[in-house]
C-alpha cells in the first residue's frame, strides 16, 4: 500500500496541473481574441495601426513567449499588407499621372492630353512692315514652336519673309512673338533663316520657357496619330488643335523657292496661319513643322510638314551661321547627264560626276579657281553622282560656307580639292 498511494497522489497532482494550465491557456487565448478584435477598431480611431500593433506585440511578449511570436508574425503580416496596399495605391496614382504627362501608354483622352501638354509650347508670330517705297502697312501672321527654354522660336521662313526685301530687313519692320496665355507680345529678332528648307529661327528675351520635345521623324509609320497645333487664319484662332494620321512619308514636294524636300504628309487640318506650328505624335513629341503653303486650295486632306530631324539640324545650323535669305550659289552651268555619259566613255573620265560647261563671271566658282572642263566628283567627303545629286547636295550648304569641292581636271587628268566660299541667290 505504501508503494501505491504516492502514485495516486502524483496522478492527481498531474491532473490538477493540466487543469490549471488549460485554464491559463484559455484565458490567454480569450485575451488574444479580444486584442485581435479591438485592434482594427483602434486603428480606425487613432489612424496609426502600425504603432499600435508594435505595442501589442511587446505587451504580449512579456506574458508568453510562444504566443508573442504568433501575434508578432500576424501583426507584421498585417502591417506588411497595409504597407503594400499603400504602395500599390501610390503606384497606381503615379502611373495615372505619368500617363497624362509623358503619354507613354495607350489610352483614352489622348488628344486632350497632348493639347494640355503642348499648347503652352506653341507660339504665334506676327510680322508688321511697310511695303518698300510706300506707306502701306503689311501684316502677316503664322505659328512657331518654342525650340528651347532660353527664347529660341522655330518657324517657317515664309512666315517672316515679308519683313525682308532683296535680302535686307525692311526698315521699321517689327516681328512679334505671342506666347500661349500671355496678353503682351515679345519683340523678336531673326537669328537665321534658310530658304532652301523654308525654316527660320527667331529669338526673344525670355527664360524658363516650356520648350517642346522633338521625336525621331525617321521612326514614323504611315497610319500613326498626328495632331497639329497652330494659328489657322491668324492669331485670333491661336492654339487651335486638329488631328488626323500620318498619310505618307518622304513625299518629294517642291517648295515655293523651287527646291525639293522630302516631307511628311498628313490629313490633320493645316490652314493659312498654321505654318511654323507643330505636328505631334501620340507621345506628345514634335515630329514635324507644319507648312500650309505647299498645297493648292482645291486639295482637301493633304497637308505637309518638315520632318523634325531636318528641322532640328537646320535650327542648330542657323544658330552658327549668318542670316541666309537665299539659296547657296556656286556659279556654274553643267552638261546634261546624257552628254556627260557619252563623253566620259569616249575620254575615259570618271563614271560619276558633273561636267562644268561654263563658269560664271565673278562667281564663287571663278574666284576659287574652278574652270570650264572641270568635272565635280564630290563635295567634302560625299561623292556627286549626277546633276540631280549635285543640286540636292548643294542645298545642304549655306551662303558664306566654306566647302571643299573635289574635281577631276580633264585637261591634266589630275584630281584636285578646291575650297569654295559659296555665294547666295535671293528669292
Amino acid at each position: 500500500m505504501l508503494n501505491i498511494r504516492p502514485v495516486k497522489n502524483k496522478e492527481k497532482l498531474s491532473a490538477l496541473v493540466l487543469i490549471i494550465s488549460g485554464a491559463v491557456a484559455g484565458a490567454l487565448l480569450t485575451w488574444l481574441i479580444v486584442f485581435l478584435t479591438l485592434i482594427p477598431r483602434l486603428d480606425t480611431q487613432t489612424g496609426n495601426s502600425a504603432d499600435y500593433q508594435t505595442e501589442t506585440t511587446t505587451n504580449t511578449s512579456s506574458t508568453d513567449g510562444s504566443t508573442s511570436e504568433e501575434v508578432t508574425s500576424k501583426t507584421d503580416a498585417e502591417a506588411s499588407g497595409s504597407q503594400n496596399s499603400t504602395e500599390e495605391s501610390t503606384s497606381e496614382s503615379e502611373t495615372k499621372e505619368t500617363t497624362l504627362i509623358d503619354l507613354s501608354l495607350p489610352g483614352d483622352g489622348r488628344i486632350e492630353a497632348i493639347a494640355e501638354k503642348l499648347l503652352p509650347s506653341i507660339a504665334g508670330v506676327r510680322v508688321e512692315s511697310f511695303l518698300p517705297g510706300t506707306d502701306i502697312a503689311a501684316v502677316s501672321e503664322g505659328s512657331g514652336v518654342i525650340y528651347s527654354h532660353d527664347g529660341y522660336i522655330l518657324t517657317n521662313n515664309h512666315v517672316v519673309a515679308s519683313a525682308y526685301s532683296r535680302g535686307e530687313l525692311i526698315e521699321q519692320a517689327v516681328i512679334s512673338v505671342f506666347l500661349y496665355g500671355e496678353s503682351s507680345p515679345y519683340d523678336a529678332v531673326v537669328v537665321g533663316r534658310d530658304a532652301s528648307t523654308d525654316l527660320a529661327l527667331l529669338k526673344i528675351t525670355a527664360a524658363n520657357l516650356p520648350s517642346v520635345s522633338f521625336g525621331n521623324s525617321d521612326d514614323l509609320k504611315t497610319g500613326e496619330l498626328a495632331v497639329a497645333i497652330g494659328s489657322p487664319s491668324g492669331l485670333q484662332l491661336m492654339g487651335s488643335v486638329t488631328s488626323g494620321i500620318i498619310s505618307g512619308l518622304d513625299r518629294q514636294v517642291q517648295l515655293e523657292n523651287g527646291s525639293t524636300m522630302a516631307l511628311i504628309q498628313t490629313d490633320a487640318a493645316v490652314n493659312t496661319g498654321n505654318s511654323g506650328g507643330a505636328l505631334i505624335n501620340e507621345h506628345g513629341q514634335v515630329i514635324g513643322i507644319n507648312n500650309s503653303g505647299l498645297v493648292k486650295s482645291q486639295f482637301e486632306g493633304i497637308n505637309f510638314a518638315i520632318p523634325a530631324n531636318t528641322a532640328v539640324e537646320i535650327a542648330e545650323e542657323l544658330k552658327k551661321r549668318p542670316i541666309n535669305p537665299g539659296q547657296p550659289w556656286l556659279g556654274v552651268s553643267l552638261l546634261s547627264d546624257l552628254e556627260y555619259a557619252e563623253m566620259s566613255v569616249q575620254f575615259g573620265w570618271p563614271d560619276n560626276g558633273v561636267y562644268i560647261h561654263e563658269v560664271q563671271t565673278d562667281s564663287p566658282a571663278e574666284q576659287a579657281g574652278l574652270r570650264s572642263g572641270d568635272i565635280i566628283i564630290g563635295f567634302d567627303d560625299d561623292s556627286v553622282l549626277n546633276t540631280s545629286d549635285f543640286a540636292n547636295q548643294l542645298q545642304r550648304f549655306y551662303a558664306g560656307q566654306w566647302v571643299d569641292v573635289r574635281v577631276f581636271r580633264s585637261e591634266t587628268t589630275e584630281t584636285l580639292t578646291i575650297t569654295v566660299v559659296l555665294g547666295q541667290t535671293l528669292n
